[in-house]
């Protein structure tokens, strides 16, 4: 029925629109409904509270890039709360750092545009904030991103510095999860993705076949934590139970919904297997690994004889600021591209991000024949003033 009323809706719109505007919809949850954007001329994400919005734009945007191939789609609304009666709303992050990631994130996942905050009235413009959209526009400028062919890719990014990992589940109510073993790779990415996880944990007693509790099989390279942000719960009763690598190391009634739940976990390799065991629900907005992934992540576009990338500190997230977490010093990364079957000489020039200057440049040569053998070492992030950097390269034979 929605379908069909998209259909119609859509057939009588373009039918008398002389100005032939381009027509979409929206939908309270992600990804929306695909014969539905199927119809219409470009899809929109609204997405609110990620705690990562460069990962929340990355994740949504490739997604539903995946589920309907060629048609546009940018985020069409986000901000750190959708509430904007919660008075932490207008002090979650003065700096803007959640529009400085969202815009990268989007240009390196080939949406249509950067986001579109939905508080440039509220907080944008009353804390000044525009500085955050002056690197990428000057990064970008007389840049044929169209003309290049670009595809978005996850570039291989090292260093000797490891940080905490979050991962956001996006499966919501009703559905039972497809998967219960989930891989945490090194570079923070989720086998299979968080579409598969769910917020909800479903208990004992009610909802019981919607149960399909996880399993994350994670590396820590050394000793840490993994906790669970518990965002609600059901009055009839909720407890988490977590084991690891078999062993059950705690079982916890649930009675807050800012409740962190945490236990200690041994350096290597493990299987950590959270279970709901009370008679209902309780949801989950995040679960962390701490020391689990490289301190850095990279993204990028590979076109036909340029290539852009972004690297950024995993530390630097509004949330994590926000909650007062260390900010990694990262002084010996490297990114790898594969760029070594377009050309096997290459120049590059790295950016900063927040002015949008061009910090230094040269060349590079492949070191293989094949794919996978072009390393750049990242310029220097302190922590302090540099948290992220951006690099062009363009072919020179």
């Amino acid at each position: 029925l929605v379908t069909a009323w998209h259909r119609n809706s859509y057939a009588a719109v373009r039918q008398y629109d002389v100005h032939k505007h381009l027509i979409t919809t929206s939908f309270q949850s992600f990804p929306g409904h695909v014969p539905i954007w199927q119809i219409l001329d470009y899809m929109q994400i609204h997405y609110y509270s990620a705690a990562d919005m460069a990962g929340m734009a990355m994740f949504t945007i490739s997604n539903l890039k995946a589920l309907v191939p060629n048609k546009p789609v940018y985020v069409a609304e986000y901000g750190t709360d959708w509430n904007w009666n919660n008075p932490s709303l207008f002090t979650n992050d003065v700096a803007g750092i959640n529009l400085h990631n969202e815009q990268w994130g989007s240009l390196v996942a080939l949406g249509a545009a950067g986001g579109f905050s939905w508080w440039w009235d509220n907080i944008i413009d009353p804390e000044n904030q525009y500085y955050n959209y002056r690197g990428i526009a000057l990064f970008v400028a007389g840049e044929d991103l169209d003309r290049q062919n670009f595809k978005s890719v996850s570039l291989v990014a090292t260093t000797s510095v490891f940080s905490n990992s979050s991962v956001f589940p996006l499966l919501s109510w009703g559905t039972k999860p497809p998967a219960n073993v989930f891989i945490l790779n090194s570079d923070g990415s989720l086998t299979p993705n968080a579409l598969s996880l769910s917020q909800f944990q479903y208990g004992s007693v009610y909802n019981t076949q919607l149960r399909n509790p996880p399993t994350f099989v994670v590396d820590f390279h050394v000793s840490g934590t993994f906790s669970i942000f518990v965002s609600s719960f059901s009055s009839a009763g909720a407890a988490a139970q977590i084991s690891i690598d078999g062993t059950v190391v705690l079982e916890r009634q649930i009675t807050s919904s800012s409740e962190i739940i945490s236990v200690p976990v041994p350096k290597g390799n493990h299987r950590i297997f959270v279970n709901s065991v009370g008679k209902d629900w309780f949801t989950v907005s995040q679960f962390q690994f701490s020391s689990s992934v490289y301190a850095i992540s990279a993204h990028g576009l590979i076109g036909n004889s340029k290539a852009i990338g972004w690297v950024k500190s995993n530390t630097h997230t509004w949330f994590q600021v926000k909650h007062g977490e260390p900010q990694a010093v990262i002084p010996d990364g490297k990114i790898t591209l594969n760029v070594c079957a377009i050309a096997n000489e290459w120049s590059y020039s790295w950016w900063n991000t927040i002015t949008g200057a061009q910090q230094s440049s040269g060349s590079v040569t492949c070191t293989c024949n094949g794919d996978g053998c072009l390393q750049l070492n990242v310029p220097l992030i302190d922590g302090k003033v540099s948290f992220d950097w951006a690099v062009k390269l363009v072919k020179r034979s």
